[in-house]
């Protein structure tokens, strides 16, 4: 698994998706953080 993930990292372009722009400060932190979906677009290089 990890080797099918670094394969497509490695050989593909990552653009945020625009439904993900603030993704950051959207974040709700507690105790514990409640993240959001991050949505990112990926293109073979």
């Amino acid at each position: 698994m990890r080797l099918i993930l670094a394969h497509l990292t490695w050989n593909s372009d990552m653009e945020l998706a625009e439904e993900s722009r603030g993704w950051v400060e959207k974040q709700k932190v507690y105790s514990l953080w409640g993240k959001g979906p991050l949505k990112v677009h990926l293109s073979p290089v």
